[in-house]
């Protein structure tokens, strides 16, 4: 099961089998971000963190890290319950895009965030870690 933007079957794109970095998709092969065509396409079941939550009652987090290549923005738009939901303190997410950061700082704000700490050590990404007001 995936972590998504809608809760859905579609399929996880995988560009090459490695540990870490290796930029697998899921929902669509998009290139942009995988950086190389995908090798291996595997059917798969993705869900919203808000579904996962309310419909098969899993906890809220405290603590979240969310590093997908490319499809962060719809995984927080998926998760606005679980965001404004008081019981989760932090959030690490790797973007890429100055566009993406800029939407998540947004979104994360408007949930009650702020960010706490940025950094762009981490393979060319940067990495935000947001903390409750």
């Amino acid at each position: 099961m995936a972590v998504s933007g809608k809760t859905e079957f579609s399929k996880l794109y995988i560009p090459k089998f490695i540990p870490g970095g290796n930029r697998s998709q899921f929902g669509q092969e998009d290139i942009r971000n995988m950086r190389v065509p995908t090798s291996h396409t595997q059917g798969m079941f993705g869900v919203t963190l808000d579904d996962l939550c309310s419909s098969w009652g899993f906890p809220c987090p405290n603590y979240m890290k969310i590093d997908v290549d490319g499809i962060e923005i719809s995984i927080l738009k998926g998760a606005e319950n679980v965001l404004n939901n008081p019981q989760l303190k932090s959030v690490i997410i790797e973007l890429g895009t100055d566009e993406e950061q800029k939407e998540a700082v947004q979104l994360m704000h408007a949930a009650g965030f702020q960010v706490k700490y940025k950094t762009t050590r981490n393979w060319g990404e940067t990495c935000f870690i947001f903390e409750r007001c």
